[in-house]
């Protein structure tokens, strides 16, 4: 066993992939992750809650990030094959009540993310029916006018439920709005209204589509609990919303989530073994010891239409918005059943107009689709959940190149995995929390900017304000110490 307090924490230059010993995996694993605050001279970091966590050498998922420090904006990188990994339909998930992951398929996840920070999951276990249909039932709806969808917004657009455009994209939306865009320009009515990414997301039926009205069977009880009914849990737990018309929606994604629900089980074992954290620790924020739902992950299909010619946009508006800008996902991992598109020849970074992912290297590189592969991305909560062995990817997704612009459209099934969020921000069983460690919840942007509403601490418009430097100084203090 190696204690990371024993250990000489310093720089290393960067890896050639090759296996290295479990010390030289910890040396720089914080040197260049975004988002992280660089000495101006060379010098160590450590994990700060985790310097007595006891490790095994052989379970150490590390990242490389260079040894000089590169430009804010990394070089743009080529297509790179994301290694693929067979789930074995999950089969050693369902064998059992205590599954445990085989080791050659936890070797295989723990290689993929070292070398790339994602990996591509074939024999996942996920229908393909399925997908199609939600896929299907989304893109009728997404093609309704803009009215019939917005009146499915919810939550100002900020609980993850119904319909949903992200802040910039609504901005662009509105200044698009302003002109005038012939109504025949394309046949996609998302393409005509100027909208570059729209979604709709629903959460966990079991919770999010009860009534629990208090007339319900004794076994539904656990349901009223405040966990999921107070002011606070339903930040996390808020009902789904559905449309009037497209009545096949709900079905389609509420069999989806289900499924993606139960794989979300299994990838959470694999990620806990891959990155040495005890799987049932992880999978106790998913489930309490009644099997009662504890996890508020959402599935979100989300629309990425296609963008009119240069010729055919308003005058004011020459560029459009990027489809999605670099981040990372709010959630332990991100599993997406993406649809195959522009980027399924040789597509370059930064004009694929699909899922693009930074590397450890620092580099950017295309993530093609596969129709009979799933992508799992891990997301940043996992981050704190593993003392920072298994890292959040860096993600975006770009706009495609102008000759491909006007029939680019993508539809990408995505589903979030969020655990408990009253959970603390360490890793489970790790005997390292105390009074003043926060919850995942504390995390979470609303989660957040609702206590404090709810203790009186600051208006919403100041939370709003104050989160990011909040959740830096959680990362700072949670994970690193100069």
């Amino acid at each position: 066993m190696v204690s990371l307090a024993s250990m000489n924490v310093i720089g290393i230059p960067p890896s050639s992939g090759l296996p290295v010993s479990s010390a030289d995996a910890w040396r720089g694993i914080h040197q260049r992750m975004p988002g992280h605050i660089h000495r101006k001279q060379p010098g160590c970091r450590v994990l700060k809650s985790h310097r007595a966590l006891q490790l095994t050498a052989a379970t150490c998922v590390f990242r490389f990030w260079g040894g000089k420090r590169k430009s804010k904006v990394p070089a743009l990188g080529r297509k790179d094959d994301v290694p693929a990994v067979d789930l074995d339909g999950c089969s050693w998930f369902s064998a059992g009540d205590d599954p445990e992951p085989p080791a050659k398929i936890v070797a295989a996840v723990r290689a993929a993310l070292t070398s790339h920070g994602l990996f591509s999951a074939t024999g996942h276990g996920v229908p393909l029916d399925v997908v199609k249909e939600v896929r299907a039932e989304s893109m009728a709806f997404f093609d309704q006018p803009l009215e019939m969808k917005q009146s499915c917004a919810v939550y100002n657009m900020e609980r993850n439920r119904g319909y949903e455009i992200y802040p910039h994209h609504q901005r662009f939306l509105e200044q698009w709005q302003t002109t005038s865009v012939p109504p025949d320009a394309h046949a996609e009515p998302s393409a005509v209204q100027g909208i570059v990414c729209e979604r709709f997301c629903c959460g966990p039926p079991e919770i999010c589509e009860a009534t629990c009205d208090g007339r319900q069977a004794k076994s539904a009880k656990w349901k009223l609990d405040d966990y999921y009914r107070s002011a606070y849990g339903k930040v996390f737990f808020p009902a789904n919303v559905w449309p009037s018309s497209c009545e096949r929606l709900k079905p389609a994604m509420l069999e989806a989530y289900t499924a993606f629900e139960q794989l979300s089980e299994a990838l959470l074992l694999l990620l806990a073994a891959a990155s040495g954290v005890q799987p049932t620790s992880l999978q106790n924020l998913w489930y309490d010891s009644q099997r009662h739902v504890r996890h508020s992950s959402m599935l979100q299909v989300c629309n990425y239409p296609s963008l009119l010619p240069r010729r055919l946009r308003p005058p004011d508006l020459s560029e459009y918005q990027l489809r999605a800008k670099a981040h990372q996902d709010f959630g332990t991992f991100t599993v997406l059943a993406r649809s195959p598109g522009t980027d399924s020849g040789v597509a370059k970074c930064g004009q694929s107009g699909a899922l693009e992912v930074r590397l450890p290297s620092g580099s950017w590189a295309c993530v093609p689709a596969r129709e009979d592969a799933l992508t799992v991305m891990p997301g940043t909560l996992i981050e704190y959940l593993t003392a920072g062995r298994c890292r959040g990817v860096m993600h975006r997704v770009s706009n495609p190149r102008p000759a491909l612009a006007a029939d680019s459209r993508r539809l990408s099934v995505t589903f979030v995995a969020k655990p408990d969020y009253t959970a603390a921000a360490v890793p489970p069983d790790s005997n390292l929390a105390d009074p003043s460690t926060p919850t995942l919840g504390d995390l979470w942007r609303v989660g957040w900017q609702e206590k404090q509403r709810l203790m009186g601490t600051m208006p919403h418009g100041i939370a709003v304000q104050q989160f990011r430097r909040h959740r830096q100084e959680l990362r700072q203090r949670l994970l690193l110490q100069d």
